[in-house]
């Protein structure tokens, strides 16, 4: 038999414990689903492609002034991602 102080903690914060842990699992799972499509080389590509397309949009309607601002988060955002992919991949030693 529980007290009776351990029973109100348990209904007032009994419900946002839950909540948490659900989120929780909820984000991990999802994250884990997520690195497993960037696995495949196909989904890859098209999420940079997407992302560059967003860029572009966001490039297109910002003010002259945050331009170039912009364009140097893009370019570090694409180098980003070429070294990321460059690390992904597994070197391969040349053929003779």
């Amino acid at each position: 038999m529980q007290p009776k102080y351990a029973k109100i903690i348990s209904f007032l914060y009994g419900p946002w414990i839950r909540l948490f842990g659900f989120i929780g699992r909820t984000f991990s799972a999802n994250r884990a689903r997520l690195e497993r499509l960037k696995a495949s080389r196909g989904v890859a590509g098209a999420l940079r492609f997407i992302s560059v397309v967003v860029w572009i949009l966001v490039w297109l309607f910002a003010s002259e002034t945050d331009r170039t601002r912009f364009t140097s988060e893009v370019r570090q955002s694409i180098d980003g991602l070429n070294n990321t992919e460059s690390s992904a991949e597994p070197s391969h030693p040349p053929k003779n």
